[in-house]
């Protein structure tokens, strides 16, 4: 019957310290389902949110266009205009017929997105179209929910992602072919993938050591007074030469 005082009489000092950020840890006993013994635990630790930018946009989808022709033919932008007109006035009376329009038909409006970076290997070219199309699709399944447009949606997806694939395979081939003889232009690739990982843990080298030897040290007070074990030999002879053999003595 193992119990948790006897688990942390076995782990290192420098994994106790971890073990402290720990609560509700329970340790089932072994040889019910296995000869190992099920550890649970809830680490007291708190999420943190992905930052948003919040961003003002307008509906333009939803407008009516039967609606906004009539509301730009009886605006002021489509009455005969004097010879003598300011082009200032005229501009300024242009920006805010069109603004008013804007506002009465597609208000804007406050979205939040993630601020996420993107991946080095996704371009302007194909991966953002394919994503466009894709978006395109499922707003469409979304208005009709017919089983066809289901299917060109699913099939744009499935391209998307095969898409992806191969730009981040060629990406990162090409980049490792490029920087391969070098370690210090290689890591500085790889670590804008990885991110910072310096400083993440309080692990040290000697605490690596320490612990690998305090572990071998308890193996051998564990097993010191035991008898040696018996090795059986079950080798009939020794390779002293080569000769053809038949299939009967392999």
């Amino acid at each position: 019957m193992l119990c948790e005082n006897h688990v942390r009489h076995k782990i290192p000092h420098y994994i106790q310290l971890w073990l402290l950020l720990l609560d509700g840890v329970s340790v089932d006993p072994s040889d019910i389902y296995s000869d190992h013994a099920l550890v649970t635990c809830r680490p007291s630790i708190t999420a943190v949110q992905a930052a948003a930018a919040e961003r003002l946009v307008r509906g333009r989808r939803r407008v009516d266009r039967d609606v906004l022709f009539t509301a730009l033919t009886g605006s002021p932008l489509c009455c005969p205009v004097a010879d003598d007109a300011d082009v200032d006035e005229l501009f300024a009376q242009y920006d805010d017929v069109l603004r008013d329009i804007a506002d009465r038909l597609a208000p804007l409006h406050v979205i939040c997105r993630p601020a996420a970076r993107l991946a080095p290997w996704f371009d302007d070219a194909s991966c953002r179209n394919a994503r466009r199309q894709c978006r395109r699709l499922e707003r469409h399944y979304r208005r009709t929910h017919k089983a066809e447009d289901r299917r060109l949606w699913f099939d744009a997806t499935r391209s998307r992602f095969r898409l992806h694939r191969s730009k981040k395979e060629a990406f990162w081939l090409r980049r490792l072919s490029q920087q391969g003889r070098s370690p210090t232009l290689l890591w500085r690739s790889l670590s804008t993938t990885l991110g910072d990982t310096s400083g993440t843990t309080g692990h040290m080298a000697d605490d690596f050591v320490a612990f690998f030897r305090w572990k071998v040290d308890d193996m051998m007070a564990a097993t010191a007074g035991q008898p040696a074990p018996t090795v059986v030999d079950s080798t009939p002879s020794t390779l002293s030469s080569f000769r053809p053999c038949s299939e009967k003595e392999v």
